[in-house]
C-alpha cells in the first residue's frame, strides 16, 4: 500500500514539474526560432473583384491567377457608420493589425499621405488617432503588429504607396522604407517583406460597377501590378488581395467578395483555403497577416486572428475558375436582394395555411387527407431552403421566382419520399420521414463542409464574415427540431412494438394459469385479475 502511495505521489510530482517547466521551454527557444527565412511581396488592389479580370484588359493579374492559387476574399473589417462596406483605410489597417480594424469618421475618407524623411523613411500622420479608434472599437486591433513582428526577427520592410504604408508601419507609425511609386524603389532584393499598392480602382471612385470608367481603372491597376511584378526577386511569394470595397455612391455602397491570389513558394495552380473559413476557394482579409508571417518562417503574432492561406485542392483553368469565383460574389449580391421578401412570403404562406387547416378541421373533414399532404410539404420547406443551394438559382434572370420554385420543388420531393413507403399508413410516419431527412441532410452538410449554408437565405453569407462553417442559427434550429421529432417517432414506434418477446409470453402464461383457466369472470391476455397464484398478472 505504501509503495502504491509513493508511486502515485511520484507521478503527481512529475506532472507538476512538467507543467511548470514545459511552458517555459518555447519562450527560451523563441529567439532562435524567430528568424526570417523567406521573401514575400503583398500587392493590395482595393476594390478588385473577380468579374474585373480579363485576359486582355488585365494580363498581369490573369497570368498570376493562371500560375497561382485563387479564392474569394471576404474583406469584412470595421465598417464606417451607416455603410456596410470596408473602406480602403480599414482594409490596409486590418493587414497591419491582423485583426478587423476601422477608419475614423463617417464614410470612406482618403488615405493619409505619409510624411517622408531623409533616408527613405516615412511616418503616418495622425497615427495616434488611428490607434485610438481601434482601442475604442469592438476588436481592439493593435496597429503595427505585422511590421513589429517582421522587424523583431531581423527582416526589412518596404512600402510602395500610401495604403501600403499603413500596412507596413510599425507600432509607432513609422515606415522603414517608403516609395510613392514602384519606379521610386527599383531594387526589392534587400527586403523580406514588400507591401505595394495598386489603388487606381478606389482612387477613381467609380460609381458604375461595370462601365467603361471602371474597366479603365482596373486596367491601370493591372499595369501597376505588372510594374511591381517585374521587380520581384526570384524565389519570392506574391500575394494579391482586393483589400476593400470601392467607395462611391452606387456600387460603392455595396459590400462584395474580392480577389485573393497567391503565387510562388508553396502555391501552385489550384484553390486557396484557410482554417479560418474551412471553405474551399474562400479566405478572409485577416488571414493576410498570418499568411505573411507563416511564409517568412515566423509564428503568428499574438493578437492576429487569421490563419495562413493553404492549398485547397485542384482548380480548373483560370478561364473557368474566375467566372466561378465571380458567381460566388453574384450569389451574395442576389441573396441580399431576395432575403427579406422571401421571409415575408414564407411567413404569409404559413399563416394562410394554418388558417385554412383550422377551417378544414372544423368544417370540412373530408379534406383532411389533402390537408395532411400540404402540411407535410410545409414541414419540408425548412430543409428545402438549404437543399436549394444545390441549384444555382441566383443566376436566373428572375432570382426570386427561381428561388421559390426551387425550394418548393425540393419540398415536394421530400414529401413524396415521406409518402413513398408503408410508414405512410401511420399518422407519425410521413412527419418522421421529413424530420429524418431534415436532420440527416444538415448533419451531412456540416460534416462535409457546410456548403449548403453558404449564401442560403437561412444560412450565412461570406460577405459579412459572421460565420463560415458549422451550424448557423437557423440551420441548427432545423437540425435539432428534426432530430427531436425523429427520435420521438422512433420511441413511439418501439413502444407500440416491443422488441422483447417476454411481455407477450407473460400475458399468455397468465391467461392460461391454473387459477384462472375456465373460471367465470376470469380475464384473458387483455387483463388478469388475482388468481390462486400470489401475484397479479401485468397486462
Amino acid at each position: 500500500m505504501r509503495r502504491r502511495l509513493a508511486g502515485l505521489f511520484a507521478s503527481i510530482l512529475v506532472l507538476v514539474v512538467a507543467a511548470l517547466v514545459l511552458p517555459a521551454a518555447p519562450a527560451s527557444a523563441s529567439p532562435q526560432a524567430a528568424a526570417v527565412t523567406g521573401r514575400v511581396v503583398v500587392i493590395g488592389v482595393p476594390g478588385l473583384r473577380w468579374d474585373d479580370l480579363d485576359p486582355r484588359r488585365t494580363p498581369a493579374l490573369w497570368g498570376l491567377a493562371a500560375r497561382g492559387s485563387s479564392a474569394s476574399l471576404s474583406t469584412r473589417a470595421v465598417p464606417p457608420e451607416g455603410l456596410p462596406v470596408t473602406c480602403p483605410t480599414a482594409g490596409w489597417l486590418t493587414v497591419s493589425a491582423g485583426q478587423r480594424a476601422g477608419a475614423p469618421g463617417a464614410g470612406c475618407g482618403p488615405l493619409p499621405e505619409p510624411v517622408t524623411a531623409v533616408g527613405g523613411t516615412a511616418t503616418i500622420p495622425n497615427w495616434s488617432e488611428l490607434v485610438a479608434v481601434q482601442q475604442a472599437g469592438p476588436f481592439k486591433a493593435r496597429l503595427g503588429l505585422l511590421a513589429d513582428a517582421v522587424t523583431a526577427a531581423g527582416g526589412k520592410i518596404a512600402a510602395i504607396g500610401p495604403g501600403a504604408a499603413l500596412a507596413a508601419a510599425d507600432g509607432s507609425g513609422r515606415v522603414a522604407t517608403y516609395a510613392a511609386t514602384p519606379a521610386a524603389l527599383p531594387d526589392l532584393t534587400p527586403y523580406a517583406l514588400v507591401v505595394a499598392e495598386a489603388g487606381e480602382i478606389t482612387q477613381a471612385r467609380v460609381d458604375d460597377g461595370r462601365g467603361q470608367a471602371r474597366r479603365a481603372a482596373v486596367s491601370a491597376a493591372d499595369r501597376t501590378v505588372a510594374e511591381v511584378l517585374a521587380k520581384v526577386p526570384a524565389g519570392s511569394t506574391v500575394l494579391v488581395a482586393g483589400l476593400s470595397d470601392s467607395p462611391g455612391r452606387g456600387e460603392g455602397s455595396i459590400a462584395h467578395l474580392h480577389v485573393a491570389i497567391a503565387s510562388g513558394g508553396p502555391y501552385g495552380h489550384g484553390w486557396l483555403t484557410a482554417a479560418s473559413t474551412r471553405q474551399r476557394a474562400l479566405v478572409t482579409i485577416t488571414d493576410v497577416t498570418a499568411t505573411v508571417t507563416h511564409l517568412l518562417g515566423l509564428p503568428t503574432p499574438e493578437g492576429a486572428v487569421g490563419r495562413a492561406w493553404s492549398g485547397g485542392g485542384a482548380a480548373p483553368p483560370v478561364s473557368e475558375a474566375a467566372p466561378r469565383l465571380a458567381d460566388a460574389d453574384l450569389a451574395s449580391q442576389v441573396l441580399r436582394e431576395v432575403r427579406e421578401p422571401f421571409f415575408i412570403t414564407l411567413v404569409a404562406a404559413q399563416l394562410l395555411f394554418y388558417g385554412l387547416a383550422a377551417l378544414v378541421i372544423r368544417r370540412h373533414r373530408r379534406m383532411l387527407t389533402t390537408t395532411r399532404v400540404v402540411a407535410t410539404v410545409s414541414g419540408a420547406l425548412p430543409v428545402s431552403i438549404f437543399l436549394a443551394q444545390l441549384v444555382p438559382w441566383w443566376g436566373f434572370a428572375h432570382p426570386m421566382p427561381a428561388l421559390l420554385g426551387t425550394i418548393l420543388g425540393f419540398a415536394v420531393l421530400v414529401a413524396g419520399l415521406a409518402y413513398a413507403g408503408p410508414w405512410r399508413r401511420h399518422v407519425l410516419g410521413p412527419p418522421a420521414v421529413v424530420a429524418g431527412i431534415s436532420s440527416l441532410a444538415l448533419l451531412a452538410d456540416v460534416v462535409t463542409g457546410s456548403r449548403l449554408q453558404v449564401n442560403a437565405v437561412a444560412g450565412y453569407e461570406p460577405v459579412t464574415g459572421g460565420r463560415f462553417y458549422g451550424f448557423g442559427n437557423m440551420a441548427f434550429a432545423v437540425y435539432s427540431t428534426g432530430t427531436i421529432l425523429l427520435l420521438a417517432a422512433v420511441a413511439h414506434a418501439l413502444r407500440r412494438r416491443p422488441s422483447s418477446p417476454w411481455p407477450s409470453a407473460w400475458r399468455t402464461a397468465c391467461s392460461r394459469s391454473p387459477g384462472t383457466a375456465g373460471r367465470r369472470g376470469a380475464r384473458t391476455s387483455a387483463g388478469c385479475r388475482r388468481s390462486s397464484w400470489a401475484w397479479r398478472c401485468a397486462c
